[in-house]
């Protein structure tokens, strides 16, 4: 962009500056004409050429500088026909995506709805929102057996709760628990979340793709993040460190970057965690319920790294 407006003022520059190179020739050669004996010192600084050359210098003069000026504007149309052909091209574009994007939402909110999974312990069928409640719940309820049955688990997370820094390694112990007790989970639920993870991942994917060069990737990624509840943000964050979020191939845990780096879980309620401390699984997003403890021991740990 400033290579083009660099390109854009010297056009116009050189295109006034021939416009006043060709005025002041064109007059003096009609001054000459008009007027052959006038002694001012505009047309006297020419009194040492004959009057034949000095008419057809003038006048080739003022040919050449028109005939430059004449490509100067042209040069500046074709320009400022390319800047709205790019403005253009980039409403359209955005047109296009918007028109995919919101199908794309609605199939979203659709999928959402069309969710029914029997209860566990209960003779009846849950659908829709109700049976994300029925997940956490149960995430819950798993965890916290497993806190009460692992003593070593539960210290670390009450050092999380005083706000100590975890190494590498505890972190990676607290992960590890929550991974496990999530995919015995989902073992059960696949039928029923497959589907729906894969269709979030591919809609945040395509909007990074499409809108990413144009700098507002993360509106669109709000207002993704604002249809879903807290409940299924929470199943995200714990479905983004599990293997199933992962590429088969290289394990990649594109996922789990996509969401951390953008934010994307950031409005999670931390009523929905099986933990509140579940925050520092994801360093980079700025959860909204944070304290300014916990804000200030999280850049702590960034800044040492």
């Amino acid at each position: 962009m400033r290579i083009n407006r660099i390109y854009k003022w010297v056009l116009i520059i050189l295109t006034f500056l021939f416009i006043i190179v060709g005025v002041w020739s064109c007059a003096t050669s009609i001054i000459k004409v008009v007027c052959p004996n006038n002694t001012s010192k505009t047309v006297n600084t020419t009194t040492n050429l004959n009057q034949t050359d000095f008419s057809s210098l003038s006048d080739g003069f003022a040919g050449l500088s028109w005939s430059i000026i004449g490509v100067f504007l042209l040069c500046l149309t074709l320009y400022y026909q390319r800047v709205d052909y790019k403005e253009s091209e980039k409403t359209n574009n955005k047109q296009r995506f918007e028109t995919t994007f919101f199908n794309m939402l609605a199939m979203l909110i659709q999928i959402r709805n069309s969710i029914s999974c029997k209860h566990e312990s209960e003779d009846k069928t849950v659908d829709g929102y109700h049976y994300f409640n029925l997940c956490i719940n149960t995430l819950k309820s798993k965890y916290n057996e497993l806190l009460d049955n692992k003593p070593d688990l539960k210290l670390l997370e009450d050092k999380i709760a005083r706000n100590q820094i975890l190494n590498s390694v505890e972190k990676e112990i607290i992960e590890t628990e929550v991974v496990g007790v999530y995919e015995k989970f989902y073992k059960n639920h696949h039928a029923c979340l497959g589907h729906y993870f894969r269709y979030i991942y591919h809609i945040i994917e395509f909007t990074i793709r499409e809108r990413e060069i144009y700098g507002d990737a993360k509106l669109y990624l709000s207002i993704i993040q604002s249809q879903l509840s807290d409940n299924e943000l929470s199943l995200l964050l714990y479905n983004c460190l599990s293997k199933y979020a992962k590429k088969k191939d290289t394990l990649e845990p594109r996922f789990y970057n996509i969401m951390d780096s953008y934010g994307i879980l950031e409005n999670v309620d931390s009523d929905s965690l099986l933990s509140r401390n579940h925050h520092v699984l994801y360093p980079h997003t700025n959860f909204k319920f944070l304290n300014a403890d916990e804000r200030e021991v999280r850049e702590k740990l960034l800044n040492m790294k």
